[in-house]
């Protein structure tokens, strides 16, 4: 419904570095 598909950037980057950036954080405190 969005004008810009899953595949661009805006949807891409910020959303994969987002995540890849509360991934290690948040396991690896919690695993710590």
């Amino acid at each position: 419904m969005r004008d810009e598909p899953p595949g661009s950037p805006l949807f891409g980057e910020p959303f994969l570095w987002a995540a890849l950036f509360r991934r290690p954080t948040g396991a690896g405190s919690t695993a710590a």
